[in-house]
């Protein structure tokens, strides 16, 4: 079994195109009407005439995010994991070689900040985080909701979108991960915009995104970028793999995760049909663990 996900640009049009059904609208607008349900029943039935490493990269090769759904444990005998850091093998106190599940947050100390906190510290109605400036340039749900709960802590978050709007934002995730924030408009791809790109970050105390990786080199918030107009920034980029290796440049949703890690198997249960957790757990998990590296480089 393959797990899709097709919320990426572009994705859900080069699913259509590569099983014979026409792009009549989108996956959100399919998903409510029921269509959406109806073609992942047709496009089953074909995946499954076939071996699914073939898929994998058949899928991959047009754009679209996929990853195969494993059981609990089998994703921790990739190669690259282990490079990564992410998966660890040592032995017990019997001998024995044990693997398990390594750090997963990472905190580097790039100079001292001497930052001083502002506002009234001592103060029992002010919130901790009252006075610091946070740029969120994250889509999605880990990112944005990691922003959320700095606000919650008072921290004044602006929300950086395209001039076109969000389009995940008819996602109910998405949009419940927006509380407390501000926003402004800005095309990153235009120079014209640099100008004000440079001067809101050079304003931050945080900067925080989950792009894929290149993306921020292209649009400018990579962090050597960053650090060049601002180097006392606290600089957090969720990723879903790291930054090395062949799954790091892979798309990294909620749905995905679960696919890999062996969540929908354990959730099938025994003898059952694989099946997803409905609240993100993944995304949201991500999220907090980001707050709490965020917090840690304050």
């Amino acid at each position: 079994m393959i797990q899709l996900w097709l919320g990426g640009k572009g994705m859900y049009a080069a699913a259509c195109k590569l099983f014979g059904d026409p792009h009549d609208g989108d996956s959100y607008t399919h998903a409510e009407s029921g269509e959406l349900s109806r073609r992942a029943e047709r496009w089953a039935q074909r995946i499954a005439a076939e071996p699914i490493g073939a898929w994998v990269d058949r899928l991959r090769a047009v754009g679209i995010a996929c990853e195969p759904v494993l059981g609990p444990g089998e994703v921790l005998a990739e190669r690259d994991l282990e490079e990564l850091g992410l998966v660890v093998t040592n032995a017990d106190e019997t001998g024995a070689r044990v693997t398990r599940v390594g750090e997963v947050l990472s905190v580097t100390a790039c100079r001292t900040t001497g930052r001083k906190w502002p506002g009234d510290r001592g103060s029992p109605t002010t919130l901790p985080l009252t006075g610091i400036r946070v740029v969120d340039f994250s889509a999605f749900v880990a990112g944005p909701f990691a922003a959320q709960v700095l606000a919650d802590l008072g921290a004044d978050v602006i929300r950086v979108e395209s001039p076109g709007g969000d389009p995940m934002q008819a996602s109910v995730w998405v949009a419940a991960c927006q509380r407390g924030k501000r926003s402004v408009a800005l095309d990153l791809r235009a120079p014209h915009t640099r100008p004000a790109l440079e001067k809101l970050l050079a304003s931050a105390d945080v900067v925080v995104h989950n792009l894929r990786l290149g993306v921020p080199e292209r649009l400018g918030i990579d962090e050597s970028s960053v650090r060049r107009v601002n180097p006392h920034a606290v600089y957090c980029h969720i990723t879903a793999a790291g930054h090395i290796g062949p799954r790091s440049r892979r798309p990294g949703a909620d749905a995905l995760m679960q696919a890999v890690t062996g969540l929908k198997v354990a959730m099938g249960g025994e003898g059952g049909r694989p099946a997803s957790v409905r609240w993100v757990p993944v995304d949201i998990s991500c999220g907090w663990l980001a707050a709490i590296g965020i917090l840690a480089g304050l």
